[in-house]
Protein backbone atom coordinates (compact mmCIF):
# COMPACT_ATOMS: atom_id res chain seq x y z
CA UNK A 1 0.00 0.00 0.00
CA UNK A 2 3.15 2.08 -0.01
CA UNK A 3 2.96 3.11 -3.78
CA UNK A 4 -0.89 3.94 -3.24
CA UNK A 5 0.02 5.88 0.25
CA UNK A 6 2.44 8.05 -1.79
CA UNK A 7 0.07 8.82 -5.18
CA UNK A 8 -2.65 10.19 -2.52
CA UNK A 9 -1.36 11.73 0.09
CA UNK A 10 -0.79 15.29 -1.78
CA UNK A 11 -1.98 19.03 -1.25
CA UNK A 12 -4.98 18.42 -2.89
CA UNK A 13 -6.01 15.84 -1.00
CA UNK A 14 -5.77 18.11 2.34
CA UNK A 15 -7.47 20.61 0.91
CA UNK A 16 -7.03 24.56 1.78
CA UNK A 17 -5.12 25.81 3.46
CA UNK A 18 -1.97 24.71 1.58
CA UNK A 19 -0.07 22.07 3.56
CA UNK A 20 3.64 22.46 3.38
CA UNK A 21 6.78 19.93 4.02
CA UNK A 22 4.29 17.51 2.44
CA UNK A 23 7.60 15.09 2.12
CA UNK A 24 7.83 14.90 5.57
CA UNK A 25 4.28 14.19 6.33
CA UNK A 26 4.01 11.37 4.01
CA UNK A 27 7.43 9.33 5.40
CA UNK A 28 5.53 9.97 8.89
CA UNK A 29 2.24 8.44 7.45
CA UNK A 30 4.34 5.17 6.53
CA UNK A 31 5.83 5.31 9.74
CA UNK A 32 2.81 5.41 11.58
CA UNK A 33 1.28 3.42 9.81
CA UNK A 34 3.59 0.57 10.80
CA UNK A 35 3.50 0.90 14.30
CA UNK A 36 -0.43 0.48 15.09
CA UNK A 37 -0.09 0.89 18.97
CA UNK A 38 1.91 4.31 18.39
CA UNK A 39 -0.68 5.33 15.75
CA UNK A 40 -3.50 4.63 18.60
CA UNK A 41 -1.66 6.37 21.18
CA UNK A 42 -1.58 9.15 19.26
CA UNK A 43 -4.95 9.45 18.20
CA UNK A 44 -6.43 8.81 21.82
CA UNK A 45 -4.08 11.20 23.17
CA UNK A 46 -6.49 13.90 20.39
CA UNK A 47 -9.78 12.98 21.02
CA UNK A 48 -9.10 13.35 24.73
CA UNK A 49 -7.87 16.54 24.20
CA UNK A 50 -4.18 15.97 25.77
CA UNK A 51 -2.38 19.48 25.02
CA UNK A 52 0.73 17.42 23.33
CA UNK A 53 1.63 13.85 22.44
CA UNK A 54 5.66 12.57 22.18
CA UNK A 55 6.91 9.62 21.38
CA UNK A 56 10.90 8.96 21.67
CA UNK A 57 12.28 5.80 19.80
CA UNK A 58 14.95 3.73 20.97
CA UNK A 59 16.90 4.81 17.66
CA UNK A 60 16.31 8.38 15.75
CA UNK A 61 14.61 11.52 16.14
CA UNK A 62 11.82 12.33 18.92
CA UNK A 63 8.27 12.65 17.29
CA UNK A 64 6.26 15.65 18.80
CA UNK A 65 2.67 16.47 18.77
CA UNK A 66 1.18 20.27 20.02
CA UNK A 67 -2.55 20.49 19.90
CA UNK A 68 -4.35 23.73 20.12
CA UNK A 69 -7.62 23.35 20.87
CA UNK A 70 -8.38 27.15 20.31
CA UNK A 71 -7.13 27.24 16.85
CA UNK A 72 -7.93 24.24 15.63
CA UNK A 73 -4.45 22.84 14.50
CA UNK A 74 -2.07 20.20 15.96
CA UNK A 75 1.94 21.33 15.22
CA UNK A 76 4.06 18.09 14.31
CA UNK A 77 7.63 18.05 14.64
CA UNK A 78 10.73 15.49 14.38
CA UNK A 79 14.08 16.86 14.30
CA UNK A 80 14.65 19.86 11.99
CA UNK A 81 11.39 18.81 10.18
CA UNK A 82 8.07 20.27 10.96
CA UNK A 83 4.59 20.85 9.59
CA UNK A 84 0.91 22.10 10.65
CA UNK A 85 -2.32 20.86 9.88
CA UNK A 86 -5.54 22.25 11.16
CA UNK A 87 -7.52 19.82 12.74
CA UNK A 88 -9.93 18.68 9.86
CA UNK A 89 -7.29 17.81 7.70
CA UNK A 90 -5.56 15.77 10.52
CA UNK A 91 -7.99 13.47 11.27
CA UNK A 92 -8.55 13.22 7.48
CA UNK A 93 -4.12 12.33 7.35
CA UNK A 94 -4.92 9.74 10.64
CA UNK A 95 -8.08 8.29 8.61
CA UNK A 96 -6.16 7.71 5.38
CA UNK A 97 -3.09 6.05 7.20
CA UNK A 98 -5.28 3.54 8.98
CA UNK A 99 -7.71 2.92 5.55
CA UNK A 100 -4.50 2.10 4.01
CA UNK A 101 -2.18 0.32 6.88
CA UNK A 102 -4.17 -0.36 9.39
CA UNK A 103 -4.56 -4.41 9.91
CA UNK A 104 -8.19 -5.82 8.85
CA UNK A 105 -9.19 -8.63 10.71
CA UNK A 106 -10.80 -11.25 9.38
CA UNK A 107 -14.69 -12.34 9.70
CA UNK A 108 -14.69 -14.95 13.05
CA UNK A 109 -11.56 -13.10 14.82
CA UNK A 110 -12.23 -12.61 18.32
CA UNK A 111 -10.83 -9.73 20.20
CA UNK A 112 -10.89 -8.37 24.02
CA UNK A 113 -11.83 -5.22 24.41
CA UNK A 114 -10.29 -2.09 26.45
CA UNK A 115 -12.84 -2.08 29.19
CA UNK A 116 -11.44 1.52 30.62
CA UNK A 117 -12.54 2.63 27.00
CA UNK A 118 -16.40 1.12 27.21
CA UNK A 119 -19.74 3.03 28.18
CA UNK A 120 -20.69 1.79 31.54
CA UNK A 121 -23.97 0.49 29.81
CA UNK A 122 -21.44 -1.52 27.70
CA UNK A 123 -19.55 -2.92 30.96
CA UNK A 124 -22.42 -3.66 32.64
CA UNK A 125 -22.99 -6.59 30.18
CA UNK A 126 -19.55 -8.09 30.97
CA UNK A 127 -20.10 -7.93 34.56
CA UNK A 128 -19.61 -11.85 35.49
CA UNK A 129 -17.12 -12.09 32.41
CA UNK A 130 -13.61 -13.92 33.74
CA UNK A 131 -12.14 -13.91 30.51
CA UNK A 132 -11.88 -10.17 29.82
CA UNK A 133 -14.63 -8.20 27.52
CA UNK A 134 -14.74 -11.16 24.57
CA UNK A 135 -16.44 -10.06 21.30
CA UNK A 136 -16.62 -11.67 17.97
CA UNK A 137 -16.45 -10.01 14.30
CA UNK A 138 -19.13 -10.45 11.70
CA UNK A 139 -18.45 -7.32 9.57
CA UNK A 140 -15.60 -5.22 8.31
CA UNK A 141 -15.63 -1.96 7.31
CA UNK A 142 -19.48 -1.85 6.51
CA UNK A 143 -20.17 1.62 4.61
CA UNK A 144 -23.48 3.42 6.64
CA UNK A 145 -26.73 4.27 4.49
CA UNK A 146 -25.24 8.12 3.78
CA UNK A 147 -22.13 6.20 1.98
CA UNK A 148 -19.89 8.83 3.23
CA UNK A 149 -18.10 6.44 5.91
CA UNK A 150 -18.12 3.28 7.67
CA UNK A 151 -18.05 1.18 10.61
CA UNK A 152 -14.64 -0.64 11.13
CA UNK A 153 -15.80 -3.85 12.77
CA UNK A 154 -19.81 -5.28 13.19
CA UNK A 155 -19.30 -7.68 16.31
CA UNK A 156 -21.56 -9.65 18.94
CA UNK A 157 -20.26 -10.90 22.45
CA UNK A 158 -18.61 -13.97 22.60
CA UNK A 159 -19.21 -16.71 23.15
CA UNK A 160 -23.11 -16.03 22.19
CA UNK A 161 -23.33 -14.39 18.75
CA UNK A 162 -25.66 -13.03 17.68
CA UNK A 163 -28.98 -12.86 19.67
CA UNK A 164 -32.19 -11.70 19.36
CA UNK A 165 -33.24 -8.23 20.76
CA UNK A 166 -29.49 -7.57 21.19
CA UNK A 167 -28.30 -4.83 19.23
CA UNK A 168 -25.08 -5.58 17.16
CA UNK A 169 -21.69 -4.47 19.37
CA UNK A 170 -20.03 -1.10 16.65
CA UNK A 171 -16.39 -1.05 17.04
CA UNK A 172 -13.41 1.15 16.11
CA UNK A 173 -9.88 0.01 16.14
CA UNK A 174 -9.22 2.02 19.42
CA UNK A 175 -11.15 -0.34 21.40
CA UNK A 176 -9.68 -3.48 20.66
CA UNK A 177 -6.72 -4.20 23.08
CA UNK A 178 -5.77 -7.92 21.83
CA UNK A 179 -6.43 -10.62 19.16
CA UNK A 180 -7.78 -13.42 21.58
CA UNK A 181 -8.24 -15.46 18.30
CA UNK A 182 -7.84 -14.96 14.65
CA UNK A 183 -10.22 -15.75 12.18
CA UNK A 184 -9.80 -17.55 8.82
CA UNK A 185 -7.77 -16.52 6.07
CA UNK A 186 -6.89 -17.28 2.42
CA UNK A 187 -5.40 -15.58 -0.54
CA UNK A 188 -8.89 -14.81 -1.75
CA UNK A 189 -9.91 -12.99 1.71
CA UNK A 190 -6.50 -10.92 1.46
CA UNK A 191 -7.60 -9.77 -1.76
CA UNK A 192 -10.85 -8.95 -0.49
CA UNK A 193 -9.54 -6.77 1.86
CA UNK A 194 -6.96 -5.16 -0.86
CA UNK A 195 -8.67 -4.56 -3.18
CA UNK A 196 -12.60 -3.59 -1.66
CA UNK A 197 -11.99 -2.89 2.13
CA UNK A 198 -8.98 -0.39 0.94
CA UNK A 199 -8.53 0.62 -3.03
CA UNK A 200 -12.37 0.52 -3.33
CA UNK A 201 -13.24 2.64 -0.05
CA UNK A 202 -9.97 5.12 -0.54
CA UNK A 203 -11.67 5.37 -4.49
CA UNK A 204 -15.06 6.53 -3.31
CA UNK A 205 -13.65 8.90 -0.41
CA UNK A 206 -15.12 7.22 2.29
CA UNK A 207 -13.27 6.41 5.71
CA UNK A 208 -13.79 5.64 9.44
CA UNK A 209 -16.58 7.42 11.11
CA UNK A 210 -13.73 7.34 13.64
CA UNK A 211 -12.39 10.21 11.67
CA UNK A 212 -14.97 11.94 10.26
CA UNK A 213 -16.25 12.42 14.07
CA UNK A 214 -13.77 12.43 16.30
CA UNK A 215 -16.28 11.86 19.60
CA UNK A 216 -15.67 9.25 21.56
CA UNK A 217 -17.59 7.64 24.31
CA UNK A 218 -15.51 6.72 27.53
CA UNK A 219 -16.54 5.90 31.14
CA UNK A 220 -16.52 8.86 33.42
CA UNK A 221 -12.56 8.73 34.25
CA UNK A 222 -11.76 8.73 30.01
CA UNK A 223 -14.66 10.92 28.66
CA UNK A 224 -14.06 13.02 25.85
CA UNK A 225 -15.91 15.75 24.02
CA UNK A 226 -16.50 17.03 20.20
CA UNK A 227 -13.55 19.31 19.03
Amino acid sequence: MKDLWDATLTKQYFGEPEVDNLAFLKLLGATLGNQPILLKNLYLSYIRKEKSFAHKPMIGSALSFEFDYAKQKVCISRSTESAMLRFPQFQKYIGLIDLLFSEVYPIGTVVELDETLLPQEVQGLYSQAEDGFLVTIHGRRVVTEQENEFIDYIASIWPFGILDEVEPIYLNPLLIKRVVSMGLTNDTEKQFVSEVLRRQLLNKGIQSYLYNNPKMIFNQEGEADEN
